[in-house]
């Protein structure tokens, strides 16, 4: 008897028997017709088992990819796949939960320009089903909240094999990485700014163009330049509560700094869509930021624009302690928030001014509906800046919100046919 069996990774069970029986006689002799017979025999046991072998390797996957590549091709629209043949990926820029993010260049992804250095987020290996949807859920979110400077903007994405969990999402590359490390690496060089604010502020445009003209990267950075980033992430968090999406892991290590002084809000892994005026429940276990939670986060789970307030306090405290951790000294333990709910709230840090730390106090507030909205923030912090510098930044934000009114005209157009 000769049997052979093959498993497959679902459980199943496939397998091919021969029987083969000699009659004994008295005088029986093996001859060598019937070895000859049996080696056929055992060919031909091998042959079948090998044909079952490749229906398996075959077999459309039962783990959930198909699914998962029609899903990615319906939520990525016409205007955002991207030919794998015209992106060069370079050097690792970052690595997460969920893969990591190359450096890449990728050539015509925006008109006008043949070649465009790009940052690549892609899964690192095999996922399971719950990375796969993670990385969905974020790509659909992405392409929902549209462009916007203050924005980390998607490119496009790389959908042709997406059953082998190779989907690419194209993001903009922020040349300077996170504000957080840029500020804990540069921090010897920081100045802390007496002039009045229209002085340094054409002090530091003056640096920001020679170095950046030069190829050069920027080390140097001043107060005027904290205000400036507290004001452009307060106008990323207005538009971003504007589509009805709040962040929820909002941190000075997801804002990111580019060229020209631009700062760009990202990772949406843990942004959802909610009702105005409500809140979301959540009730999955992703792991949460747990410094940067709103007191109602922390005790109901409750997660809303006014939670995103809370979150954008404690990163104002990073900007204006220079990166320094927040609630220094302070045990995150299961005491933690009774310590803020009996009032506690962490001491003005050594860059901020008075009214700097009564706007990052007033984001601390434990009734939710107190705290300053976004809009509100984002007046604040420009009024503290140049007339200049508010109009510079505004022209920069021009060619997103005209692609954001083409995307709103070709889905009216659409809807008609």
């Amino acid at each position: 008897m000769v049997k052979c069996r093959a498993v497959c990774k679902t459980g199943e069970t496939f397998s091919a028997t021969l029987d083969l029986r000699i009659a004994e006689s008295e005088n029986a002799i093996l001859s060598t017709d019937l070895f000859d017979l049996f080696a056929v025999a055992s060919a031909v046991v091998v042959f079948i088992f090998l044909m079952l072998l490749y229906t398996l390797v075959k077999r459309k996957p039962t783990d959930g990819s198909e699914h998962y590549a029609d899903a990615a091709k319906e939520i990525v629209p016409a205007e955002y796949r991207f030919d794998k043949n015209n992106l060069i990926l370079g050097r690792k820029i970052g690595e997460g939960e969920f893969g990591v993010v190359l450096m890449a260049e990728a050539q015509y992804i925006k008109v006008g320009e043949p070649s465009t250095t790009v940052a690549v987020k892609m899964m690192q290996g095999f996922g399971g089903e719950s990375i796969r949807n993670s990385i969905l859920a974020e790509l659909k979110m992405i392409i929902l909240i549209g462009r916007h400077l203050n924005i980390v903007n998607l490119l496009g994405a790389v959908t042709e094999n997406i059953r082998n969990d190779q989907l690419m999402i194209i993001l903009e590359y922020c040349r300077y990485g996170s504000v957080l490390e840029y500020m804990r690496e540069n921090k010897s060089n920081f100045v802390h700014c007496n002039l009045g604010l229209n002085m340094a502020w054409m002090a530091s445009q003056q640096y920001w163009s020679i170095g950046e003209l030069n190829g050069e990267d920027r080390t140097h950075f001043r107060t005027t330049d904290l205000i400036c980033w507290s004001a452009q992430v307060a106008n990323g968090m207005k538009y971003l509560a504007s589509k009805n999406v709040f962040h929820g892991d909002l941190a000075a290590r997801n804002i990111l700094l580019c060229e020209k002084n631009v700062v760009k809000i990202s990772d949406f892994g843990l942004a959802r869509v909610f009702n105005r005026g409500s809140y979301y429940k959540k009730t999955s276990k992703d792991r949460v930021p747990f410094k940067w939670l709103a007191l109602e986060s922390i005790s109901k789970q409750k997660y809303s624009v006014q939670s995103d307030v809370w979150a954008y306090g404690v990163l104002l405290w990073e900007l204006f302690s220079l990166g320094t951790n927040p609630y220094p000294g302070v045990p995150v333990d299961e005491h933690f928030y009774d310590l803020l709910k009996g009032g506690y709230r962490m001491p003005k840090p050594a860059y901020a001014n008075e009214a700097v730390y009564d706007l990052m106090f007033s984001c601390w507030n434990e009734d939710p509906n107190l705290r300053p909205s976004f809009p509100r923030l984002s007046h604040v912090f420009h009024q503290m800046l140049p007339n200049s510098m508010r109009i510079h930044y505004i022209t920069l934000n021009d060619p997103y919100e005209e692609a954001n009114l083409r995307q709103v005209n070709s889905e009216n157009e659409e809807s008609k046919v």
